[in-house]
């Protein structure tokens, strides 16, 4: 079969950013409206500040990005990073903060602190570029992160009131394990009166020194990067408790060697600050009440357990009435559930992912039974609890727990609906201007106990057809989930003349803690297996159909690890690879991922061999290309040219591609487009001509 490299699909991918440009996103819900952030369209990156009126259901523009007059190219370095471990791709307002009522915003753009309220749009000149901007609960300050610092100014007209920093030391950004690997991204947080913040202090001077340099612009200086690689000291993280009032500042004080990980801070109005910590094994996470007056901290849960704990998200949180809800990982039944005051309340087989809200009108929880929908539930203080979304779909929320934002996706279509919903009742649309994937829906199997997708060629084809495996396959991550839409850019692929698999296998989350706990020190064995076995189920079910003899497998990150493994450690079926940011060696990856999985470097070395990439290179038999961006902070491009080197030296041909000031996440359009086609001429060159 032909392969259409001339398709218009790669540059309408890239150009609206895998069809998320237009979606509205980053909801913010009152009772009486919802606040959001939508470009103008299917092919603009630039985000602006939207509302949906919940009484007349219209939407109305509040700050158009284009009047900002935003350049990226005067982003603080906080707010680059920012992106990157949030793996933001948009433009313009990124993010924003309002208070309780939802009639005063604050947020920055190229390094300006802007403000709005009703009377209009201003911005507020500081002495530095501004990242990460939050406004009080009351609507009276702005604390916002320059030059490293916590500043405090007046939303009404901008005066300073207060600078919290420490020298040598970071004030009020979260440090980078946090934001890379525990899905906290923020590093202050205001008292529910404003009296007061919570500011976290970062001191890396221990941690190790990386450079991560583009040698395509060789008078540029390297930029510094302390990168927490395993086995090496972490950042020594602290909490203030800053009265606005006083100035006054006081360390929280808790032993950093049995707690390394600041995991999370929650402070509503219903109780003390809550601060979790974890140890560095992650097997103990404790939730300590913070008391104001002493600002000593109260042990008041502990979750432990082997071989690790989960990071519980929007968790533990305080209930109206003082009641504490967390999340139990209930080893009898094989489920995370939701509890209250250590009783759970979620049934049995539901998975519960995350918290979405706690508050005067209950709680609301997300999960699924089906680890490929997404939904949630609304449990109301009786403890009556009503689903939010139904059926095979997979479903985004936002809610005050009485009003909730919708964001659909289903299995048969690429449409996706963002629906308002008053209790069950949907009471109107937020419009969608993104631009649809014009696809059939995919085929969803289970092969040999794995969930899949299998998807043919649109326009028919004749003969038994080569495969390309295209797996994630790591922890935190689902390929298989039902939204159509996901499967556009793999669909595209088959249509060049392959089947394409997608299949997730152990350590992929949502099937309960065995199936996750399954990856233990055996990242090369386990994920790499139910590949194979998923390849062979196929290759049963469909024997006139697929062709064995021809095998290819792409993938990203950890799927790119997974591809380069496949191409070493069985070159007897995988004949193709394309493997793409891949973490070739596990003791270039950081502290708070490598070692929940693998252990200390230090302790368990072997561990550490054994899943590694390099010493497998001379067992390379088939046709491997290494894809890797130059600016990468995250999998730097070490892995993939020590790799590189190792085939060198073991005789095996490979191609490497250097992507020249490119980044993990790929934002860049004519990156997207272009390294589509040179995957697909790739798999074409070398696994059609083998038939």
């Amino acid at each position: 079969m032909p392969i259409a490299l001339d398709a218009d699909f790669p540059r309408t991918y890239a150009r609206t950013d895998r069809f998320r440009r237009g979606v509205p996103r980053t909801f913010e819900v009152t009772d009486r409206h919802v606040t959001f952030l939508r470009s103008s369209g299917p092919f603009d990156a630039q985000l602006s500040l939207w509302r949906f009126d919940l009484d007349g259901g219209a939407e109305q523009l509040l700050v158009a990005a284009d009047d900002l007059h935003a350049d990226d190219a005067a982003l603080p370095a906080a707010e680059r990073a920012r992106r990157e471990r949030l793996r933001e791709s948009g433009a313009g307002i990124t993010g924003y903060s309002q208070n309780a009522q939802g009639d005063r915003m604050v947020f920055a753009v190229g390094g300006v602190l802007w403000c709005w309220d009703r009377f209009g749009l201003r911005s507020i000149e500081t002495d530095g570029t501004v990242f990460d901007p939050r406004l009080d609960p009351s609507g009276e300050l702005v604390a916002c992160v320059i030059d490293g610092g916590v500043q405090v100014v007046r939303f009404v007209d901008g005066d300073p009131l207060l600078r919290i920093a420490r020298e040598g030391r970071t004030v009020g950004s979260a440090d980078f394990a946090a934001a890379e690997e525990l899905s906290r991204y923020r590093g202050h947080w205001w008292a529910p009166d404003g009296s007061a913040l919570l500011v976290e202090v970062v001191d890396e001077s221990m941690v190790p020194v990386w450079r991560i340099a583009d040698p395509t612009f060789p008078d540029r200086e390297p930029r510094e990067h302390r990168y927490p690689r395993a086995g090496a000291t972490n950042a020594e993280c602290s909490l203030l408790l800053v009265d606005i009032a006083s100035g006054e500042a006081r360390e929280i004080p808790w032993d950093r060697s049995a707690f390394e990980y600041l995991v999370a801070v929650h402070w509503s109005r219903y109780g003390s600050p809550l601060v979790t910590l974890a140890n560095r094994e992650q097997t103990r996470f404790e939730t300590f009440a913070l008391d104001l007056e002493t600002a000593t901290l109260r042990s008041v849960l502990v979750t432990s357990g082997e071989p690790w704990v989960e990071v519980s998200i929007g968790a533990p949180a305080w209930l109206p009435d003082g009641r504490l809800v967390h999340i139990i990982e209930e080893r009898q039944s094989d489920t995370r559930r939701l509890a209250i005051d250590g009783r759970c309340v979620t049934p049995v087989g539901f998975q519960v992912a995350g918290l979405v809200h706690v508050g005067e009108h209950g709680v609301v929880v997300a999960g699924a039974t089906d680890p490929r929908t997404l939904m949630a539930l609304h449990i109301d203080s009786d403890g009556i609890q009503t689903p939010l979304s139904y059926g095979f779909s997979y479903s985004q929320f936002a809610s005050n727990g009485k009003v909730h934002v919708r964001s659909l996706l289903t299995a048969t279509s690429t449409r996706r609906q963002v629906e308002v919903m008053r209790g069950e009742a949907v009471i109107g649309h937020i419009e969608v201007l993104a631009e649809r994937a014009s696809m059939k829906a995919p085929e969803f199997e289970v092969l040999a106990g794995l969930n899949a997708v299998v998807l043919w060629p649109e326009h028919g084809f004749q003969g038994r057809l080569p495969i390309v495996m295209a797996p994630y396959g790591g922890p935190h991550h689902l390929e298989v989930i039902a939204a159509a839409g996901s499967f556009a850019e793999d669909q595209w692929l088959a249509n060049q003349g392959f089947c394409v698999i997608i299949a997730d296998g152990r350590g992929t989350p949502g099937r309960g803690l065995a199936w996750e706990h399954a990856i233990l020190g055996q990242f090369a064995s386990v994920t790499l297996e139910d590949q194979v076995l998923a390849l062979q189920a196929a290759l049963e079910r469909f024997p006139d159909r697929l062709d064995g003899s021809r095998v290819g497998i792409r993938g990203w990150s950890y799927g790119g690890y997974l591809t380069a493994l496949a191409l070493l450690a069985r070159p007897d079926l995988f004949h193709v690879g394309v493997a793409g940011a891949p973490v070739t060696d596990w003791t270039l990856y950081d502290t708070a991922y490598t070692e929940r999985y693998l252990g200390h470097p230090d302790k368990a070395p072997e561990v550490y061999a054994e899943n590694s990439l390099v010493h497998l290179a001379p067992n390379l038999r088939g046709k491997l290309m290494l894809v890797h961006g130059l600016a990468d902070d995250n999998v730097v491009s070490a892995h993939s040219l020590q790799l590189s080197g190792a085939l060198l030296a073991a005789g095996r041909l490979h191609e490497f591609l250097p992507l020249a000031g490119v980044s993990h996440m790929t934002p860049q359009e004519a990156v997207t487009e272009n390294l589509m086609r040179v995957e697909a001429e790739y798999f074409a060159r070398h696994l059609h001509a083998r038939q």
